[in-house]
């Protein structure tokens, strides 16, 4: 069992506690056994209390339970709403039935059911409604005993249960709060003897239960409350609601009123007016104007309408007006140069269109506007209309040809009929619209199976009284060609070095327009353009001096007529010539880093700098560094891969030195050398720093640097010689 609980501060500083039971079965035990409410202080003043009954429980009520029926019947005698009457139903209503769910049908415990749920439903509702009838059902408390400025914890309980069957029900209240009630926007629209009202949900449910509507009719001096009952608004099937709207029937629609509302909280305590709006009824027009329109032509060029008005509007309508529209989904105008009184029920049309659609609108004696149903006139007519302008033909490659053409300037044209010929022979000229079109377009599948090139079309336009125009000047649709050129031929090729040159025979075709010639990588499927040319160049030979002379390419030609038909030549698999050398290392310097003693000393490390610009080739691999000492046979050092070789991530233990270069290698490996001269080592010495005289003992160093290719490929070897 379990109940909810909440509590609002009135402007006295009293407690208004209101708690609601969440299921019927907590509901009826609550009003047998009753409610404990308790209380417990928790701050003054905003500080903890540090009275000795500061931490403890103070109950307020053992024993809260639904008021007597006599109390109830004084309750219901007083307020003049029904609910008190709808609590006093729930909590002492007859019919309640106890059944024995072993022996009873389905349908006594349906019905048994539903009987519990609508008194548990109803009840709640009538005590949300009406703060009193909550307190007279057991279900509110007002605590007149609360401290100002004072924090408060209220406990309540249902009687005569355990602590595992009902929960607790714990609320905190601080005497110090108020709460800001919202003021709702109201609105209003006048109705035929009758005004709706309209405020805005916005927050207003969170606040208010109920809402009264008061109405003044001497400009505000004094207000009369117009719903004898609170107002409740409620949606069915819980549909989101976005304002609530009230109805207010008046006597005539002469008098202006004004209008304001007040929410009501479920504590009864009653919220800020709305914004006052002043409205008044509004005249409904009168019921169904019923007018009939009738055209016949009076004579040669002008056409009479006449009308006329069903016996029951007789003396509702107070003017007639004539529209005319040339087409019933155009505008319509007016053309009655004067009033047409009531008693009217004719009008001649001195200037009809060709085509003509009139309706008669009445104006009843409220002001409001009726319109009849629309009926067409034509004049007698046997004029032709003008021919329309030369359509425009367009035929695609499946034969679909599209012919459009300008209106005729004739106003009353109807619609077009298209015909078609072989020839420029407009007698020879067959209709190819199943009758005739309204649109100035039209589309036509002509046979592709055919010599004849050219197909030509003709429009004729047709008026209302189906007189035809003459026939429009040709179009001429022109059958596109369905047909690809004749295949050109690479004639021959030669490898100068890693370029390819082409040589070309034409297509015999005469409709061809440019050729390209294409190249893929062989195993690929898309082509490449390497480039387009006219038919004049088509005996210029072609270098292809941007192939990878490590792959293996298909070339081809391709002509192009002017339809955009293609035709390929043969299929020629070239490899450009690879021997297997690649770019050269650039600026191959070797630097002697510091000095190490005993002397003649020798260096720290030895800075190899160098540059290489064909880093972005897809299969280089990095640098292969060999070194040989004296006379030695050059062994391999080290490889580096491109990213290792970098001279940006070298750390140069001597600062002074400053080289810019693209990548580099510190060889510390120098013990190796400083042997070799204790040993007596003489070496033919070209060059050294410190001066080494030659004959003399010296070491001199030779480094060899090369880039390296996956497929094998590698760059010319370049060396450098370090001695001291």
């Amino acid at each position: 069992m379990r109940t909810e609980m909440r509590a609002q501060v009135n402007g006295n500083g009293a407690v208004l506690l209101r708690w609601a039971p969440v299921d019927y079965p907590s509901f009826w035990w609550a009003r047998n056994h009753g409610y404990r409410l308790s209380r417990s202080k928790v701050k003054v003043n905003g500080q903890p209390d540090s009275t000795v009954q500061a931490s403890a429980m103070e109950i307020l009520v053992e024993n809260i339970k639904p008021w007597s029926e006599t109390a109830f019947q004084n309750l219901m005698n007083s307020d003049s709403s029904d609910w008190p009457d709808l609590g006093a139903a729930a909590i002492y209503g007859e019919g309640f039935s106890i059944i024995n769910p072993g022996n009873a049908s389905v349908m006594e415990i349906i019905d048994a059911s539903k009987e519990q749920q609508n008194r548990f439903s109803f009840g709640l509702f009538a005590a949300e409604q009406s703060y009193d009838v909550a307190r007279a059902m057991g279900l509110g408390f007002i605590d007149y005993t609360a401290a100002a400025n004072t924090q408060y914890v209220y406990l309540l309980e249902i009687r005569d249960t355990t602590y595992k069957v009902a929960k607790r029900c714990y609320l905190s209240v601080n005497t110090a709060t108020t709460v800001t009630l919202p003021t709702p926007r109201l609105s209003s629209e006048g109705k035929d003897k009758a005004v709706l009202l309209r405020w805005e949900l916005d927050n207003l449910e969170a606040h208010y239960s109920s809402y009264a509507v008061e109405r003044s009719a001497n400009n505000g001096v004094s207000w009369t409350k117009q719903n004898t009952r609170p107002f409740v608004s409620i949606s069915n099937d819980n549909a989101p609601i976005e304002a609530f709207f009230y109805l207010d029937s008046l006597v005539s629609n002469t008098v202006n009123y004004k209008y304001r509302i007040q929410g009501r909280t479920s504590f009864g305590i009653p919220g800020p007016f709305s914004n006052v709006v002043t409205s008044k009824g509004v005249q409904s027009p009168v019921d169904q104007i019923g007018v009939t329109v009738k055209v016949v032509e009076a004579i040669q060029g002008q056409m009479k309408v006449n009308w006329e008005v069903a016996a029951g509007s007789v003396g509702k309508i107070s003017k007639f007006d004539v529209f005319r529209a040339e087409d019933v989904s155009k505008p319509y105008i007016k053309i009655n140069p004067s009033v047409l009184d009531s008693t009217k029920r004719e009008f001649i049309d001195l200037t009809p269109n060709a085509t003509n659609f009139y309706r008669i609108e009445s104006t009843d004696i409220y002001g409001f506007k009726h319109q009849s149903i629309a009926a067409m006139g034509q004049p007698i007519d046997a004029t032709p209309p003008a021919a329309p302008p030369t359509p425009v033909c367009t035929c695609d490659k499946n034969g679909r040809v599209h012919i459009d053409w300008s209106p005729s300037i004739s106003n009353d044209v109807m619609g077009y009929r298209v015909f078609m010929s072989n020839n420029n022979n407009k007698s020879d000229m067959k209709q190819i619209t199943p009758d005739w079109v309204k649109a100035s377009e039209f589309d036509y599948t002509i046979t592709m199976q055919t010599l004849s090139e050219q197909v030509f079309f003709c429009v004729k336009a047709i008026d209302f009284r189906e007189n035809s125009s003459a026939f429009s000047a040709p179009c001429t649709a022109q059958r596109p060609d369905i047909i690809p050129p004749a295949a050109p031929v690479i004639k021959n090729y030669q490898l100068i070095g890693d370029d390819v040159l082409l040589n070309f025979i034409a297509s015999s075709s005469e409709d061809v327009v440019s050729y390209s010639v294409e190249r893929r990588v062989k195993g690929y499927v898309d082509w490449q353009v390497l480039k387009s040319f006219p038919p004049a160049e088509i005996n210029n030979a072609y270098t292809d001096t941007s192939a990878f002379k490590r792959w293996r390419y298909e070339y081809r030609l391709v002509a192009h007529d002017d339809v955009q038909l293609i035709t390929p030549s043969n299929i020629l698999e070239i490899k450009p010539m690879d021997d297997g050398l690649r770019a050269s290392i650039q600026n191959l310097i070797a630097t002697k880093i510091g000095v190490q003693l005993p002397s003649p000393g020798l260096p720290k490390a030895v800075l190899l700098t160098w540059d290489y610009t064909s880093v972005q080739d897809k299969d280089f691999m990095g640098f292969q560094i060999m070194r040989a000492v004296g006379g030695d046979v050059p062994y391999n050092l080290i490889f580096l891969p491109e990213k290792d070789a970098r001279y940006s991530g070298l750390i140069i233990p001597d600062a002074s030195i400053s080289i810019q270069a693209m990548f580099g290698f510190l060889d510390y490996d120098v013990f190796n050398f400083k042997s070799l001269l204790q040993q007596g080592l003489v070496v033919p010495v070209t060059q050294a720093n410190p001066p080494i005289t030659p004959g003399s003992k010296g070491v001199g160093v030779r480094y060899t640097v090369f880039a390296k290719y996956v497929d094998g490929a590698m760059s010319p070897l370049n060396s450098v010689v370090v001695s001291w």
